[in-house]
């Protein structure tokens, strides 16, 4: 597969998730651009995001959405967007997320943002990171793509962990998302997208 790629990112929240991509796809970074932003919040800062990167954007639901999304939509990408979804058989295989764990710990409905972390350190794990997954049409089981790995340090908290899986996230996923629209499944670190971490 070659040529840039279009995605449609799905977010409820601030939209830092939703940002770093756009700001990544802007500058040529990624081999992919980004059409629409889709969202139930028609109020949440990641539509400002949106208008300050010029994007498109449409209030869906989780019912809707998939007779929304333009159609020369390569990929959905979750960023934020905590409501179950259910794939149609047509974007099985199209739908990505992530997720601030170690799937399959710390999973499921109930666990997102500071909750994931308060957790991992109750349990006092001596590492967490964060994955990225296919969507299927449960909470956080789908398959697996990429995990990233940070250790715990002895005077971590919640909010710091959170802090430091956030910033190996924004490399991460659009790594991910790139090697996965070329089809380079089995062939990730093939990707060179080093010399921007902490955009």
């Amino acid at each position: 597969m070659t040529g840039k790629r279009n995605i449609a990112v799905m977010a409820s929240g601030a939209g830092t998730t939703f940002n770093n991509l756009a700001r990544l796809s802007n500058k040529g970074i990624v081999n992919f651009g980004i059409t629409t932003l889709l969202t139930n919040k028609p109020q949440a800062r990641c539509v400002d995001v949106a208008i300050n990167h010029e994007i498109q954007t449409i209030i869906v639901t989780p019912e809707n959405v998939w007779s929304l999304i333009p159609e020369n939509t390569d990929l959905l990408v979750l960023a934020g967007f905590l409501k179950l979804l259910t794939v149609p058989i047509e974007w099985t295989g199209r739908v990505l997320n992530i997720h601030p764990s170690l799937l399959p710990k710390y999973g499921g409905k109930g666990f997102y943002g500071i909750k994931v972390h308060e957790a991992v350190m109750e349990a006092g794990e001596a590492e967490s990171g964060c994955t990225v997954h296919l969507v299927d049409n449960s909470y956080d089981t789908g398959r697996i793509l990429k995990q990233e790995k940070i250790s715990i340090k002895r005077f971590d908290t919640p909010h710091t962990l959170q802090q430091r899986i956030q910033s190996v996230e924004r490399e991460l996923y659009p790594k991910v998302i790139d090697w996965y629209l070329l089809g380079l499944y089995e062939e990730q670190d093939k990707i060179d997208i080093s010399g921007w971490s902490g955009l």
